[in-house]
């Protein structure tokens, strides 16, 4: 402790040895900056005072006459300095208390809540509705969220464990008790912050989806379907295997219906062992002879007056082949190879496209 008080000074009692015994002390207590666990007794209005009560944590204070302001803190172990006003209330101490009944103890602690003020804090649980916040046993105040212009009670999910918040206080803020709003409102999902959630089947088509992201509702006005209101709905996987799922959008029913995408392709190799490469809606090809074949599909199409577009390829010396439609039913298309108008021959790489119901 380094504080010192002159007292009232008497020329005709203090003697040099006494006075320059008093005028060390004082100047140790300016040096130090009055330093000491306890307010100095001396204090005027103006008087600045280093409190270590909470070494190694110091606090730099000045007094106005009556109490004594806290203007700057100081941590002797990491070196470090900062306004406690703002900073000290801006390193996200880890909040205390319970998920929906957080607690916070700031080494600099706060007297009373000021409008405007600003505090941060790290969640060490998710809230599961309405939360509360009390900061230094000041009193519980709720903690709010502002949604279309109002400031509204937090619902579940809108604070996470490790989570990092600021949150500053409004007087005015839950029907004038007061609250502590956050800075950033949580997104519109909880469950999942920052991502967009799709409805199901039932809420797509029954416009019964009111709490997503994404709802009927809010997208009617892109105009689309009155039933699906611009919602594009995800099938699952078996759905998508399978082709069965025709409630959907899209679906792999309803698109392989669309008139512009291919019902049926193959590319084979004509050429000896007929043998397909890759395909999709054909079973099998059928060698009848020399660069005839027929390709086989998989669904039969709605009438034989479908469009089968083919492309042929090369014989295995590099001759050039041309791929002809000889003929084709529901549910199979017949075509040569050929090297002249006349002549038939086999084809190593051979394309065929099939367009329509």
């Amino acid at each position: 402790m380094s504080q010192f008080d002159f007292g009232t000074l008497d020329p005709n009692i203090k003697s040099g040895t006494a006075l320059a015994t008093d005028l060390n002390s004082w100047r140790n207590a300016l040096h130090t900056g009055h330093k000491g666990a306890a307010a100095p007794g001396y204090a005027v209005a103006g008087l600045t005072w280093l409190d270590d009560t909470l070494d190694p944590l110091w606090l730099v204070k000045r007094y106005d006459g009556t109490s004594w302001i806290v203007i700057e803190a100081i941590d002797i172990t990491n070196n470090l300095a900062w306004t406690p006003t703002v900073g000290e209330r801006q390193r996200f101490p880890l909040a205390g208390g319970s998920a929906n009944a957080l607690t916070l103890t700031p080494a600099v602690a706060l007297t009373a809540y000021t409008d405007l003020d600003v505090i941060t804090f790290e969640a060490s649980a998710d809230n599961s509705g309405a939360t509360t916040l009390n900061v230094s046993g000041v009193g519980a105040k709720a903690i709010r969220k502002i949604v279309a212009g109002a400031d509204v009670a937090l619902a579940a999910g809108d604070i996470l464990d490790g989570s990092r918040y600021t949150a500053n206080y409004d007087t005015a803020a839950n029907a004038a008790a007061g609250a502590w709003i956050l800075a950033v409102p949580p997104p519109a999902s909880a469950t999942a912050p920052g991502l967009v959630e799709l409805a199901t089947n039932a809420e797509a088509q029954g416009k019964s989806d009111a709490g997503r992201a994404l709802t009927p509702s809010n997208l009617a006005s892109l105009g689309a379907s009155a039933t699906f209101a611009g919602l594009v709905e995800l099938a699952t996987a078996a759905e998508v295997a399978t082709g069965t799922d025709t409630a959907r959008v899209p679906s792999v029913s309803t698109m392989g219906d669309h008139q512009g995408m291919a019902k049926a392709w193959v590319k084979f190799n004509g050429s000896g062992v007929v043998a397909i490469n890759d395909s999709y809606g054909v079973t099998s090809i059928s060698d009848n002879n020399v660069g005839d074949y027929t390709v086989n599909l998989a669904s039969a199409m709605a009438n034989a007056n479908f469009a089968a577009v083919g492309m042929g390829g090369t014989d295995g010396s590099g001759n050039m082949r041309w791929l002809s439609v000889l003929s084709q039913t529901t549910t199979a298309i017949n075509v040569i190879s050929c090297g002249t108008t006349t002549q038939r021959l086999d084809s190593n790489n051979n394309t065929v496209a099939v367009f329509g119901d």
